[in-house]
Order: C-alpha cells, then sequence, then structure tokens
C-alpha cells in the first residue's frame, strides 16, 4: 500500500542508519541464531518476503526447520 509506504519514510521514529555497535551486536546475534535450534511452547509463525534485501529469507526458512511449533510463510515479490 503506497499510504504505508510514504507513512514509514515520514516517520521520525524509524532509524535510517546504525552504528557500528549495532551492526556488530546484530551480526553476533544472527550467528547465534544460526546455530540454534528454538523449541517454542506456543505457535510461531515466521514470514519473510522473497525480494527482501536486509535480512537472508533462506536463513529465516532454516531457522524454522531447525525448530518446533514454527511455521513459515514466504511471500513472494
Amino acid at each position: 500500500d503506497e499510504q504505508i509506504v510514504n507513512e514509514y519514510k515520514e516517520d521520525p521514529q524509524i532509524r535510517r542508519t546504525a552504528t557500528l555497535s549495532m551492526a556488530r551486536t546484530m551480526g553476533e546475534l544472527a550467528k547465534r541464531l544460526d546455530r540454534s535450534s528454538s523449541n517454542f511452547c506456543l505457535p510461531v509463525l515466521i514470514e519473510h518476503g522473497t525480494a527482501d534485501q536486509l535480512t537472508s529469507h533462506q536463513a529465516s526458512e532454516a531457522f524454522t526447520k531447525r525448530g518446533t511449533n514454527i511455521d513459515f510463510k514466504s511471500w513472494p515479490n
């Protein structure tokens, strides 16, 4: 929806840059998630768009396969 995209672009609360510390922390957490399996007691739904250029669609799908009680929904471009 074009209106939602415009509201997002104009939202002053959205951070458009990252500090080196934040990028390093996110990288470290991503590595930990990549090596872990998650067993949830409640159902979890992870949705990921195939055109996402910021995070890995394949990593999200792989994460859901390593855990239990997780469903994955892939959205096309």
